[in-house]
């Protein structure tokens, strides 16, 4: 059973699991959303993540989970909906696997649950950092929760992307084709100078695969990175400004400076309760390192990933034919 299958991660993991001959039950809200090839090739259970009874019926009969689905932005008007659907969410998961008798469960978190490493690399036994946004909080809230489950006896893998980048459905999900869409309307007025800070990036296609090898071979009772290269800050945007064809970037700032006045469009925005350009989360996010080692699902699971220099400008050169074509939001 997988849930998530329509959104950005979830349905690159539908189509890695159903291209090595898996047969999938999709636990979707809107079947319609899947596309119609995919529809006649996997068994649909409807429902939410925040109804228990569903998500029960969903897990009755597979031989595993894997729960993708979840709130990944950093910023929507109901801050409680990180905590309900990425925690409480995740708990219907675990504790309807466990009363399905499912064997085998794996859960999509996030390095953002470990925090930022700013000038170091980190792993999966990194101690966490304090949150910087609902987001993360409830990210590490839901791995702590997994972590507990296993104590109990279920057999839980957790995964952990690192900043996913791809071709897929222009949702909040698809952070950088966010980022690229905000660089091309100038809807930037600054952007951070990070000297040494590097971000780990990888493609999606790599990350869906790594969720199926972590099923295949991962240990039970493992957490595992999955990222990519790490890649310098400043190079992953003369990568994107040269890729998206602009003159220039917006006005690089120290991070202090790009903090306050993130913090004063946060507040003008919170009047109004209106999404701001750039969140305070999101800006806190951005103007920190993020660099990781996948050096256990290397090892682990034989996890490989497409070098940056390669995927990304596809990626930049997808995201112009999308726009150039005016297909819409999905």
């Amino acid at each position: 059973m997988l849930t998530g299958a329509t959104g950005y991660l979830g349905g690159a993991v539908l189509r890695e699991l159903l291209g090595a001959s898996y047969q999938v039950r999709a636990f979707v809200r809107d079947a319609a959303r899947l596309d119609a090839g995919v529809r006649e090739r996997v068994e649909i259970a409807t429902g939410d993540l925040l109804d228990p009874s569903a998500v029960r019926a969903a897990c009755r009969g597979v031989d595993a989970v894997f729960h993708v689905a979840g709130l990944a932005a950093d910023w929507v008007p109901d801050a409680t909906r990180f905590h309900a659907v990425n925690v409480e969410g995740t708990r219907h998961v675990l504790q309807a696997a466990r009363a399905a008798g499912v064997p085998r469960v794996v859960v999509t978190s996030s390095v953002m649950a470990i925090g930022p490493t700013d000038g170091d690399v980190a792993d999966e036994l990194t101690t966490p950092g304090p949150p910087l946004m609902p987001y993360t909080a409830a990210k590490a809230e839901a791995r702590a929760l997994c972590h507990a489950e296993r104590h109990d006896g279920l057999e839980v893998t957790v995964t952990l992307p690192g900043a996913i980048f791809g071709a897929g459905p222009l949702t909040d999900g698809n952070y950088f084709a966010q980022v690229m869409e905000a660089l091309r309307t100038g809807a930037y007025p600054c952007l951070p100078r990070l000297a040494g800070y590097r971000w780990c990036l990888v493609h999606v296609d790599d990350v869906a695969r790594g969720h199926r090898l972590a099923y295949e071979r991962g240990e039970a009772d493992a957490d595992y990175v999955l990222g990519g290269d790490n890649v310098p800050f400043d190079r992953l945007l003369e990568t994107m400004r040269g890729e998206l064809g602009l003159a220039r970037l917006p006005r690089r700032v120290p991070a202090w400076t790009m903090m306050l006045g993130a913090r004063v469009v946060a507040g003008w925005h919170g009047l109004r309760r209106t999404r701001p350009p750039v969140s305070l989360g999101g800006a806190r996010a951005l103007v920190r390192g993020w660099a990781f080692s996948s050096a256990r699902a290397q090892a682990d699971l034989g996890y490989t990933w497409r070098a940056f220099d390669d995927a990304f400008p596809e990626f930049v050169r997808w995201f112009r034919a999308d726009r150039r074509d005016g297909r819409s939001e999905s």
